[in-house]
């Protein structure tokens, strides 16, 4: 996989809802995880991600090459240190496919879930397939300890997520280009949700990174966190 931080997440950019399940080594998620109480309501689930103008997270044929412009000059758009405190990931299957293209296993060290209906193979013992609910997913994520997770991608599966009202900031590196047509920011789907603005970044690249919470959320109205766990970059 690319070692430039822009094209190192766009692989998310693969349409990757839950799909029928794949052969895997990777271990699979337990099913029901009771209620959703004090723990799981303290995870924050960051959909972080590269956009285009007009909303589109991949052109039709999913490539990154329409990235390649952003990727001079070494910037990470604080992508290493939003990873570096990133406790787990969540992605759909057609996400996962893409990143195994690109060789080695982007992220290891990192717990990811798989959410899938088929069966993988799997060398990488940090990799878990899944066919949970976002809420059962969420509830059993956060058992294990994680509270900063990471929405990886596709459309489809932050569509779910968004749906069932359980993404609590999104993270928008919008580059400046007109894609046309392709992949959308999330499939269609999901009620009207009212965000609030707490960070905007603009690059020397012309990029614009936007950080939003949900409207009346606990950050609403306090300076934006500047921290290594809050700033975050391309996806």
């Amino acid at each position: 996989m690319s070692n430039h931080p822009l094209e190192r997440t766009a692989h998310r950019a693969g349409v990757c809802g839950p799909s029928p399940r794949s052969p895997g080594v990777g271990r699979r998620s337990p099913g029901a995880f009771g209620t959703i109480g004090g723990q799981a309501r303290l995870t924050q689930l960051i959909y972080y991600v590269a956009v285009s103008l007009d909303g589109f997270i991949a052109p039709p044929d999913g490539s990154v090459d329409w990235l390649a412009p952003y990727n001079a000059g070494g910037e990470d758009y604080g992508f290493g240190e939003f990873y570096k405190n990133v406790d787990a990931l969540i992605e759909g299957s057609k996400t996962y496919e893409q990143a195994l293209t690109f060789g080695e296993w982007p992220h290891p060290g990192k717990p990811c879930w798989v959410v899938t209906s088929r069966e993988f193979e799997s060398k990488q013992p940090e990799v878990h397939f899944t066919s949970l609910t976002p809420a059962e997913l969420i509830r059993h994520v956060s058992a294990q300890g994680h509270k900063r997770i990471w929405l990886v991608g596709g459309s489809q599966l932050a569509a779910s997520f968004r749906a069932a009202g359980l993404i609590t900031e999104y993270v928008l590196s919008v580059i400046p280009v007109f894609l046309g047509s392709g992949r959308p920011l999330f499939a269609r789907g999901g009620a009207v949700e009212t965000l609030k603005l707490v960070e905007s970044k603009p690059y020397p690249s012309d990029l614009v990174q936007l950080r939003y919470v949900r409207a009346g959320s606990a950050e609403q109205g306090a300076p934006a966190d500047r921290s290594p766990a809050a700033r975050a970059r391309v996806g």
